[in-house]
């Protein structure tokens, strides 16, 4: 299933300028820093290594990992702009572009823009919580956006539950257009996170190309975000008005 389109009817502008100066930038470094994933020397020294997060040490090892910005601790921030590959970053991007309208349309921009990074550091925490807690691999690469925007999928979750996205399905060969209420979407979504996560650190495979912790981390953050407003307000709508 890939999404191809939510609903928008709520929006008050068509145009949320943080969200798509956040898939520019995201796009510019991986052309022109990363070199379309090719510049070695870039992805060795500004992905985050949780290692290097604990300990506070740069870690230099030939064709393994290079010498980071310092401190070590912007290598959090870094890596939330770094994507492995075209596939990584234009199904980061898709996502973010289809779930981000919606929620800094409602947010406004400069709170969706403090939400985002958040989201994004709170993940490679969480990332680094279960790599420790579960004494996995440490000293491994961990780079991309999907940590921010699994916190904006939580917050579009809560904001938005009834919107529906619009799926692309194949069925026996068959392309079907299946729509689809968020929370369902989402409730899918979140069990594939727990189930991939459990089974990453069962078989202790955490540098096996996916952080689902991440994910799950800044999902959660999202969400909890979101949900201290409402308590606090008592209705979204009196915090992010539509």
């Amino acid at each position: 299933m890939f999404p191809l389109f939510d609903d928008n009817s709520k929006l008050k502008s068509f145009f949320t300028p943080v969200n798509t100066l956040l898939i520019i930038v995201n796009v510019i470094i991986f052309i022109f820093c990363q070199h379309m994933g090719d510049n070695v020397a870039f992805n060795q020294s500004y992905t985050m290594v949780p290692s290097e997060i604990v300990n506070g040490n740069d870690i230099i090892l030939p064709e393994i990992f290079g010498k980071s910005p310092q401190p070590i601790y912007i290598t959090v921030f870094t890596s939330m702009f770094m994507h492995g590959d075209w596939l990584h970053l234009l199904g980061n991007m898709w996502f973010l572009f289809l779930l981000g309208n919606n929620v800094e349309d409602s947010m406004g921009s400069v709170r969706y823009l403090l939400f985002y990074l958040f989201c994004g550091v709170f993940a490679s925490l969480f990332f680094i919580l279960l790599i420790y807690g579960f004494d996995n691999n440490p000293i491994i690469h961990s780079l991309g956006a999907s940590g921010a925007i699994s916190g904006v999928t939580g917050a579009y979750l809560l904001l938005f539950p009834r919107n529906q996205i619009h799926f692309a399905w194949i069925v026996w060969r068959i392309p079907l257009r299946l729509p689809v209420d968020a929370y369902v979407w989402g409730l899918m979504w979140l069990f594939s996170q727990i189930i991939g996560s459990l089974l990453m650190l069962s078989t202790r495979s955490y540098n096996s190309g996916v952080a689902y912790g991440a994910h799950l981390g800044g999902f959660i953050f999202g969400c909890i975000v979101i949900w201290i407003f409402y308590r606090k307000k008592r209705t979204l709508l009196e915090v992010f008005p539509n």
